[in-house]
């Protein structure tokens, strides 16, 4: 009786200290060395692999039951969860309090989507060709919600409700999935680093409109929305003249168009056909956020600069240490395109230049991810001074590099009772562990614990 009642107390205490710790996270190259730094059952595994590593198999093979897998298969992985960065393959493992909800899904959404205001998502094969509408999709239903994600080579997921694997796995060469999150404390961050080729003195959107796929001027067969027609830009010294000239002299990457909130210029990448139609055209996913009047906003012109992108991400990373000051970083996930990177002949000329910047800036907090094809987070954004954190307006984009990190407030020393007295003990352990009758059937308390 007396043993057991030491591990009646040892469950009381480990429970309590588990409530007490928060959120937790682990990062190693393996499962079995993460279970090892976590103190609460996880709730969510995230697994980066090379393509051909054989590690796919060992991932949910050491993961405990109840906890949701979302792997991504890659030609390059990262990681610095041996001391420093490099392209070992690597395992996140987050144990979140009772109150987070995390649900896989794989090409379609649960009925029940509008509920949850995290959304983790890659896309393969054939998936490539709707992740920009599915995703736009899930953000007009959700507008502040955060997106982030990758194009990967493949993947994996957890499937309860068609388990294809002897651990609940579906394995997955082309699609869309990922999970959903409900009170995750995930937030994103969006580096691309870009030169302004008007030197930061920009035009103004003079006339400007939508065009609809039933109008007789719309161009694109097959597209469901309308788009952006940009056809006079002014200054105040110069008269209102059509882009055309502009873009023909400069030859720019981007178009960055800044309304009135004044957070940055959203960076959009110039279809080709413009030149041909004498205007600027934009495409939009329809949205009332993407389809609302451009006229009078400022436009500027951009190109990709290997300096500014690096700039640009030092200067995030500062932002984010500062903005963080009274919180905690648990860790990070980094989707960055594979033409940043991460070998030296990418136009940053480093090797692995992002994930290198981040360990300088947070050398002991855990950072992994991969190189993607095409990343998914907000629409990367140019001459922003504010609010490092960006929300909503998901873009399926490239050149960028999109955090998402897991930050919960600074736990700071306190008091509190503690009554480990037997009775309470004894108490505890009933409510938790012993059936009650509801409904004529029997249900167990919290097993998880």
């Amino acid at each position: 009786n007396s043993l057991q009642f030491v591990s009646k107390r040892f469950f009381y205490l480990s429970t309590l200290l588990q409530e007490l710790a928060g959120p937790q996270l682990a990062a190693a190259p393996t499962a079995p060395k993460c279970l090892e730094k976590l103190t609460r059952k996880p709730t969510l595994v995230l697994s980066f692999q090379q393509d051909g590593t054989g590690g796919v198999q060992s991932v949910p093979a050491c993961v405990p039951d109840g906890a949701v897998i979302l792997g991504a298969t890659a030609s390059d992985v990262q990681s610095n969860t041996n001391g420093g960065v490099t392209t070992d393959p690597s395992v996140v493992m987050l144990g979140f309090g009772p109150d987070t909800v995390v649900t896989p899904f794989f090409n379609e959404l649960p009925d029940d989507s509008e509920d949850y205001d995290v959304m983790i998502v890659y896309a393969c094969g054939h998936g490539y060709h709707y992740a920009e509408p599915f995703v736009s999709a899930f953000q007009a239903k959700c507008p502040d919600a955060t997106i982030v994600g990758g194009m990967c080579e493949g993947g994996f997921v957890s499937d309860d409700n068609n388990t294809l694997d002897a651990h609940g796995i579906r394995h997955i060469t082309s699609g869309i999935f990922g999970i959903l999150g409900k009170n995750m404390p995930l937030r994103s961050v969006v580096s691309r680093g870009v030169k302004s080729l008007t030197d930061n003195l920009p035009w103004r959107v003079q006339e400007a409109k939508l065009v609809y796929p039933e109008d007789e001027e719309y161009i694109f067969i097959g597209h469901d929305y309308p788009y952006h027609c940009i056809t006079k830009i002014c200054k105040d010294t110069v008269p209102p003249t059509s882009p055309t000239a502009l873009l023909s002299t400069l030859s720019p990457d981007f178009c960055g168009l800044q309304r009135n909130d004044g957070y940055g210029f959203e960076l959009h990448v110039l279809n080709p056909i413009s030149i041909q139609t004498d205007s600027i055209i934009l495409m939009t996913d329809g949205s009332g956020e993407q389809t609302k009047s451009l006229v009078n906003a400022q436009l500027d012109l951009f190109s990709l600069d290997g300096d500014e992108c690096k700039r640009h991400m030092d200067w995030t990373l500062q932002q984010l240490k500062e903005q963080t000051r009274d919180e905690t970083i648990l860790g990070a996930v980094m989707f960055s395109c594979n033409g940043r990177g991460p070998q030296a002949r990418s136009l940053l000329r480093e090797t692995m230049s992002d994930a290198t910047r981040f360990h300088k800036h947070f050398r002991n907090i855990p950072c992994c991810g991969f190189y993607a094809g095409g990343e998914i987070g907000p629409m990367a954004l140019a001459g922003s001074h504010h609010h490092v954190f960006q929300r909503g307006k998901v873009a399926v984009q490239g050149f960028t590099a999109v955090f998402a990190l897991f930050i919960v407030p600074a736990t700071q020393p306190r008091a509190f009772d503690l009554d480990d007295s037997d009775e309470n003990v004894a108490n505890f352990v009933r409510d938790r562990l012993e059936p009650v009758v509801v409904d004529g059937n029997e249900e167990h308390g919290d097993e998880e614990e």
